[in-house]
């Protein structure tokens, strides 16, 4: 796919996704982040959703991204900061 304007891409097949998961106390997990290959957890190059859980069956009932945006924008160093609506 030909690239647009100023994008820039951050994906092809051959080269894959880098991911961080962190768990809540319940050893289940809370926060996801994908990035391409060797980004620093620092750098503003993360998409990162946050999970919320069930209380009646325990499994996944909503997934939100950081600040509502799925765009590779975000440090996962600073996932905590960001707004997750709905959960």
């Amino acid at each position: 796919m030909p690239k647009l304007g100023n994008e820039t891409p951050v994906y092809t097949r051959e080269q894959g996704f880098d991911m961080q998961i962190a768990y809540d106390a319940s050893k289940r997990t809370e926060y996801v982040g994908i990035s391409a290959p060797g980004t620093a957890t620092s750098v503003l190059k993360w998409s990162i959703y946050r999970l919320k859980y069930d209380t009646t069956s325990g499994g996944v009932s909503i997934r939100r991204y950081a600040d509502s945006s799925d765009g590779f924008e975000f440090s996962w160093d600073l996932k905590h900061t960001y707004t997750y609506l709905g959960i």
